[in-house]
């Protein structure tokens, strides 16, 4: 789930920028916020997980 949040916050954060060009990234690009968030979220999975 947080690393398709990551996918959607990269999305929000392009749509927001004047420059259309930022919003049209490659798959390396597109995987720096979606693995961030799970880096970000990793100290909380085991809650979700168990």
């Amino acid at each position: 789930i947080t690393h398709e949040c990551g996918h959607a916050f990269q999305g929000y954060l392009a749509a927001q920028d004047p420059i259309r060009e930022h919003a049209d990234i490659g798959m390396e690009t597109a995987e720096i916020h979606s693995m961030s968030m799970e880096f970000f979220t990793e100290k909380w999975m085991n809650l979700f997980f168990g």
